[in-house]
């Protein structure tokens, strides 16, 4: 049928593209600006969060936004205790919210904003820790606006992997340093 070697068909497919410069700088131009679109409704956000943030540093005030922000806002508190925080894309966190860096060890958040932490979270997330193999030092911290429950602190302790508990009275606390 056809009778073209694979470099000739290479060398009329990149004179088509040639011809054709200006829909590549148009696909270019599209996808640029798309990116910066992107980037710039991040800013924003992160921006008016923690313009919220500094007015509402109070439980109370954490309990009234959505999960998303209240792990923004968990993000912002450990930015002040010195971490590098990075709040995780939501559709494939694994259990994890927030991810920390500091003095060369990770830290892995898990945010929770309800009022009674279930043991069953505290399991999913000890296994999200798990199969993070964390190193000396490096730990996992569930962070809740509510309370744990005894069942939830029996859990953490036999976790595998070392994790902290922060119910919303604690972590109050933290936001005031």
């Amino acid at each position: 049928m056809f009778n073209i070697s694979f470099l000739e068909f290479i060398k009329s497919f990149w004179q088509i593209m040639k011809s054709l410069w200006y829909v590549w700088i148009i696909v270019v131009v599209i996808i640029g600006i798309k990116v910066f679109f992107r980037w710039l409704e991040k800013w924003l956000d992160n921006r008016r969060i923690k313009k919220w943030f500094e007015k509402h540093k109070k439980l109370e005030d954490w309990k009234t936004i959505s999960g998303r922000e209240f792990s923004k806002v968990t993000a912002i508190i450990y930015r002040n205790l010195g971490y590098k925080t990075k709040v995780t894309d939501k559709r494939g966190d694994r259990e994890i919210d927030i991810k920390g860096f500091k003095d060369g060890k990770r830290i892995f958040i898990q945010c929770k904003n309800m009022e009674k932490v279930k043991p069953h979270d505290i399991r999913a997330f000890s296994d999200a820790l798990r199969k993070l193999n964390l190193k000396e030092g490096e730990m996992g911290i569930f962070v809740t606006t509510g309370e744990f429950t005894k069942e939830c602190e029996r859990e953490a302790k036999e976790a595998s992997a070392k994790m902290k508990l922060i119910n919303g009275i604690e972590l109050e606390k933290l936001a005031q340093r």
